[in-house]
């Protein structure tokens, strides 16, 4: 059957093929991530091409959930649960790379908008904050700044333009207490700004500010590898 998709529960006879999702060749099922008791993935067919699919662990609930692009395949991948949501990307052909939020059912998967209207948004990076989460996005005019959606259309939109001169590229979006802990670049300290620094936001627009300039002047601390532990977030 080639490369198909298999579940387990850590035994021989648990372990089950789920059925041969490509009859042509590889279905090459991928990205699983798991909202209660469904995990939906990425998974490629001869006509379809690679689709949203969905799975409880049987054959008969293993489905592709919805063909995003009838003209060939949408490729969606960044699949991240947050507040019971999956979000993720995909291209359904006409208007790029876009945001899409799905829970499993085909009524439930949603296109969120065309974040950028004049090419690919690319979200990714999503947190949870609240009843909210919290991602990077790019449109044309802005370059990579910081979005919120609460799983809507009408509440997916620009949240906070950090580096009005350029893209902030908020990178490393973390969970801690409530609150989204992120690295951004808000200008180059020659352009008046503090290089790329510690951020937070708790989904206001008073809640989200510089945690603290690490290197002061002219550097930047360039803060990685954000790690949750507890109430505590530790880095680099």
């Amino acid at each position: 059957k080639g490369c198909e998709l298999y579940v387990t529960n850590g035994t021989t006879n648990g372990t089950i093929s789920l059925g041969d999702l490509n009859p042509y060749g590889n279905s090459n099922a991928y990205g699983f991530t798991a909202a209660g008791l469904k995990t939906v993935f990425n998974s490629y067919d001869n006509q379809r091409g690679y689709e949203l699919w969905v799975t409880d662990g049987t054959s008969g609930g293993t489905r592709m959930v919805a063909d995003i692009n009838p003209s060939g395949g949408s490729e969606p991948y960044g699949f991240t649960l947050s507040n019971g949501k999956i979000y993720f990307t995909a291209n359904d052909g006409t208007r790029g790379r876009e945001l899409y939020v799905t829970n499993g059912t085909a009524n439930g998967t949603i296109f969120l908008g065309d974040l950028n209207p004049y090419g690919d948004s690319n979200a990714d990076r999503f947190a949870a904050v609240g009843q909210k989460t919290v991602f990077r996005a790019y449109d044309a005019q802005r370059g990579w700044e910081l979005w919120i959606t609460d799983g809507t259309v009408g509440n997916t939109q620009i949240f906070a333009d950090i580096n009005p001169t350029g893209d902030s590229d908020p990178q490393n979006m973390t969970t801690v207490n409530g609150k989204a802990f992120f690295s951004a670049l808000d200008g180059w300290p020659s352009e008046g700004g503090h290089g790329r620094e510690l951020w937070v936001t708790d989904g206001t627009q008073n809640g989200t500010y510089l945690v603290s300039d690490i290197v002061k002047g002219s550097g930047t601390s360039n803060v990685l590898n954000l790690t949750p532990a507890g109430k505590w977030l530790y880095f680099s």
